[in-house]
């Protein structure tokens, strides 16, 4: 699974945090986002150089983009990776449906 990318919301602390870890011993690269921009660093200093920090809202729809950018575009045009995953743990209802609806848009 080396070439995958994958995205946690939440990835502050708890549930978030744990999948971003496994996600990482598995061998992706992982996305880390929180609203808490320490947390979400720590995490990923916590994790290591697979770990690439965004401070995110997932209450924020415009965000969602740069999420997507920081996460999948550089890498799918450099044709390295296949983005792999989209895990939302950050305990907003709806956040993950509104990321997808914008994907389907075509905003993201």
């Amino acid at each position: 699974m080396s070439d995958r990318v994958a995205v946690v919301t939440g990835a502050g602390r708890g549930m978030g945090r744990e999948v971003a870890q496994r996600l990482v011993a598995r061998g992706l690269t992982v996305v880390v986002t929180d609203v808490d921009e320490t947390a979400v660093r720590r995490t990923a200093a916590d994790l290591g150089d697979k770990c690439v920090p965004v401070h995110h809202d997932v209450r924020d729809a415009v965000a969602h983009r740069e999420v997507a950018a920081r996460a999948f575009a550089p890498a799918v045009e450099a044709c390295r990776i296949v983005p792999g995953a989209l895990r939302g743990l950050a305990g907003v209802y709806g956040a993950a449906k509104a990321f997808m609806d914008q994907r389907e848009a075509g905003i993201i």
